[in-house]
């Protein structure tokens, strides 16, 4: 024992030795922790900026297929409102029936874009050239007012209503309309659409069709001719 270290003085020097290490182990730790936190000096970050620096993905937008003549609208309407949407008739001739009677007159009227079938004054059936040609069956629909999927997208592009259900696929949209027949040729120049078999009595029409043709105000159908309306008799006339 040093000769100048008195004995109490000794027993205390350890103990205040080992407090001096303690202290300067937490001093030491909590600079390095303070240390760790305390991010590299880099300039301060503009979130908006860097937004907008980042370029987006450029999407081409989808074409939009517009709806260049609403046939479903079209169903059981006088001839005025059809020639307001097709134009002047350029022929106007006494429709044929493939049946020996009629229940009402048959006319067919051929306008620049499209040929019509009437009866009694009411559109039973109208075949519509397309001016530009559809893409696709998808296309073809939506132009002419119809559902995108409402036929299938493979030939033949067909659905027909039919008293044997093994063969009737009919189109049902629109409000409610059931069509007889809905076809488009395969090289898409023309839809064909009947919303009603003229060749078939109105009793067996399905029950939809009759609704639509009461709803749009057609006249009551009869097999007597005197019971027809007269503005709605044969005209055999060429349109100028």
């Amino acid at each position: 024992m040093p000769k100048h270290v008195l004995p109490q003085q000794e027993s205390l020097f350890w103990p205040k030795l080992l407090f001096i290490f303690v202290i300067v182990g937490v001093v030491l730790t909590v600079v390095f922790v303070a240390y760790r936190r305390v991010p590299p000096n880099k300039p301060a970050i503009d979130n908006e900026s860097t937004k907008a620096a980042i370029p987006k993905a450029v999407t081409e937008p989808a074409e939009t297929i517009m709806t260049v003549i609403d046939l479903p609208r079209l169903a059981f309407a006088p001839q005025n409102s059809v020639s307001q949407a097709l134009g002047k008739p350029v022929r106007v001739k006494a429709g044929v029936s493939m049946t020996t009677w009629r229940e009402g007159v048959i006319l067919d009227v051929t306008y620049h874009k499209a040929d019509c079938t009437f009866l009694d004054g009411r559109l039973a059936a109208i075949e519509y050239r397309f001016a530009k040609l559809p893409q696709n069956v998808g296309d073809a629909l939506v132009s002419t007012g119809f559902p995108r999927n409402a036929l299938p997208s493979t030939p033949p592009y067909f659905a027909m209503y039919s008293n044997n259900r093994k063969y009737s696929n009919p189109i049902r949209c629109c409000g409610g309309l059931l069509f007889h027949n809905v076809s488009i040729i395969e090289d898409f120049t023309h839809i064909w659409v009947a919303f009603a078999n003229v060749n078939l009595h109105f009793s067996e029409w399905p029950q939809e069709t009759k609704d639509a043709w009461q709803l749009a105000g057609g006249p009551k159908l009869s097999l007597n001719p005197l019971d027809w309306p007269i503005e709605a008799k044969p005209r055999v006339k060429a349109a100028r």
